[in-house]
């Protein structure tokens, strides 16, 4: 594994557990309650040099048939606290 770009962080029942991920793994994160789950996945985006995001809604488990739902992206961005700021940065994202 290379050098750790990206870190998350779990608190639970438990005490908190950390995991680190690299530019080329990068770093996915779920968490579920019974009826869905949200899943969240910072990368490194080679093509254009930067730090991304996404994020999805999705079923919780597979129904008694087999079908697993609808899986629904619902944000996606720069990993940058810069485009908080910056007005030019939407037009980046797109």
């Amino acid at each position: 594994m290379g050098k750790m770009q990206f870190w998350g962080s779990l608190t639970g029942r438990g005490n908190e557990v950390e995991r680190g991920g690299s530019k080329d793994s990068g770093l996915k994160i779920e968490a579920a309650g019974w009826k869905g789950r949200i899943v969240v996945r910072v990368f490194h985006n080679e093509e254009k040099g930067r730090d991304e995001f996404r994020v999805w809604l999705r079923p919780h488990w597979n129904d008694d048939n087999g079908d697993v739902g609808t899986c629904r992206e619902i944000a996606s961005g720069i990993l940058d606290d810069k485009a908080l700021s910056d007005p030019f940065i939407p037009a980046l994202i797109a």
